[in-house]
């Protein structure tokens, strides 16, 4: 039987959010050239949409026009390759969708992606976008939350219009062999035959390429077969299923003829420093959105917080129901979060006066504190501060008590102190007697900025200015590097993405506005919050 799957490569669109879809327009066309070389048959150049689309320099484009412009400069043979681009239901008005010219167009497909409760709503959408003569791919988000019953119904309603391909989506990347096994068989004996099927897959488990040589192996009719990837595996979370490794597989076991270098040097020219910036791959926190059948967003939240043990992300995922899990909501996991780590495991014995009139330094974990040291020793000379170092143990200074509030830092430094000397807030576990240990609530200083941050630091100040105090000396709260070294000491469990460093710097700085009306801020080493 003669090889039927073609190869859709969904870098510039799936790929697009690790980098914000930031394709230079020269980029994006030196990435679709090199897919045309290498002979895969479907490129999918990205998203249209009137909602997030840009006028140049983005593969989230405002309309067709602009995709249809950019391949007709390219100045290269389009022949042998389909085009297309993704549309999500609700973020274009299809009635504004120009009709396909075959003498003029070269985008001949669109990819129409619907959640469960749309699909019956985005069935009259379908229909349009057929009568404007495009070739339609059916992206059934989250294919694994139907029913059997749900999607034999959606597929004989789906056999009445002239639609091109029907997808097994795995969103999440939560499907096992036997998942997709199970699914392949209702779409193969209930889809009409001239309908492709198609596969789209997430790496969390790390079954996506598995589930693609089983989907090759298994095929017994003449129906065309596609399947989804990206160079570089470039997707969110764990990735794509690879271009590359696809490509590979198909020429051994199948006879194609797939050019494999042109992707290899696109990943040498322009993915790899995407990558080494913005990391996509197998992390616990794609291991949990798989196992909780949940949007990753929700457990790459948890884990960037650099605060909760495994067995705290499983539980607060827990606690997300069946309809919440599917779509992200930042302020829904935020609110779980908070809620979560105010539940008091200790009991509350700070005295409300403990540092009254007290003249304070705090150490904070940046680098500057013990790189400028000269100026903390000078300051520490001069007035005698109480010291109090956040979340870990200074090599330069001796701290008169030492805060914290994050469970892992507690973890790591907690052998090293004598209880007598530490302050930590309710959410914190011990496992220790902790008679000596002076505890503040958690949840009556989160609250205390606009936007809950419960950056350690922020929560201390928080402490001092319900103590009364009027003025802080704070060393080493530097404010994130996007480059790295962000600590003063050896921290291997630590944020790198730079778009969180970023978002934290921005989240941190924002509390400090609110803060600094209540208490006077004299920064010793210098910090990007000094300004």
């Amino acid at each position: 039987m003669k090889n039927n799957t073609k190869i859709l490569d969904c870098t510039l669109r799936d790929g697009g959010y690790m980098n914000n879809w930031e394709f230079s327009t020269e980029i994006t066309k030196e990435i679709i050239k090199s897919l045309i070389k290498s002979r895969v048959e479907i490129i999918e150049c990205g998203f249209v949409s009137q909602v997030k689309g840009k006028d140049k320099d983005s593969t989230q484009f405002k309309n067709l026009r602009q995709v249809n412009d950019l391949l007709k400069s390219l100045k290269v043979d389009l022949s042998d390759t389909n085009f297309c681009v993704m549309i999500n239901k609700g973020d274009f008005d299809l009635n504004t969708l120009p009709s396909y010219n075959p003498k003029n167009d070269i985008v001949t497909g669109i990819r129409l992606a619907f959640h469960k409760k749309d699909w019956r709503e985005s069935l009259n959408d379908i229909s349009l976008l057929i009568s404007k003569g495009y070739h339609v791919y059916i992206q059934a988000m989250v294919t694994l939350s139907y029913t059997d019953i749900e999607i034999l119904e959606m597929i004989s309603e789906l056999n009445k219009l002239d639609i091109y391909a029907m997808y097994i989506v795995d969103s999440f990347g939560a499907m096992f062999g036997d998942d997709f096994m199970r699914l392949h068989y209702l779409f193969e004996n209930n889809l009409k035959d001239n309908i492709c099927l198609g596969y789209h897959s997430h790496n969390n488990l790390q079954l996506a390429y598995s589930n693609a040589i089983n989907f090759i192996q298994i095929k017994e009719t003449n129906r065309k077969i596609i399947i989804d990837s990206s160079i570089h595996g470039m997707g969110r979370g764990a990735g794509n299923l690879t271009t590359e490794l696809l490509a590979d597989y198909l020429n051994k076991k199948k006879s194609t003829n797939y050019n494999i270098i042109p992707l290899l040097e696109t990943i040498d020219k322009y993915l790899e420093v995407i990558y080494r910036e913005n990391y996509w791959g197998y992390s616990i926190a794609h291991f949990l959105s798989a196992s909780f059948g949940c949007h990753p967003n929700y457990s790459t939240f948890l884990v960037n917080t650099k605060s909760l043990s495994i067995v705290d992300m499983q539980k607060i995922l827990s606690l997300l129901d069946n309809g919440e899990r599917k779509n992200f909501a930042k302020p829904r996991i935020e609110e779980l979060y908070i809620n979560y780590k105010s539940k008091k495991r200790l009991s509350i014995n700070f005295n409300s006066n403990f540092f009254e009139k007290q003249k304070i330094l705090i150490i904070a974990p940046g680098p500057n504190s013990e790189n400028q040291k000269e100026k903390v020793n000078k300051l520490i000379k001069s007035i005698s501060p109480i010291i109090i170092a956040v979340n870990h143990i200074p090599q330069k200074y001796t701290p008169n008590y030492y805060f914290f509030s994050n469970q892992k830092r507690f973890d790591k430094f907690k052998s090293k102190i004598n209880t007598n000397n530490i302050i930590v807030t309710t959410n914190i576990q011990v496992d220790t007697v902790i008679d000596s240990f002076k505890v503040v609530d958690y949840h009556d200083l989160v609250v205390m900025t606009s936007n809950k941050n419960d950056n350690a630091t922020i929560l201390l100040l928080n402490l001092l200015i319900n103590q009364g105090i009027k003025e802080v000396n704070v060393a080493g709260m530097d404010g994130y590097n996007i480059e790295g070294g962000n600590y003063n000491y050896n921290e291997s469990d630590r944020v790198v993405e730079k778009k969180i460093l970023i978002h934290n710097n921005e989240k941190v700085e924002t509390s400090l506005k609110e803060i600094q009306k209540k208490i006077s801020l004299n920064f010793i080493t210098d910090s990007i919050f000094n300004k």
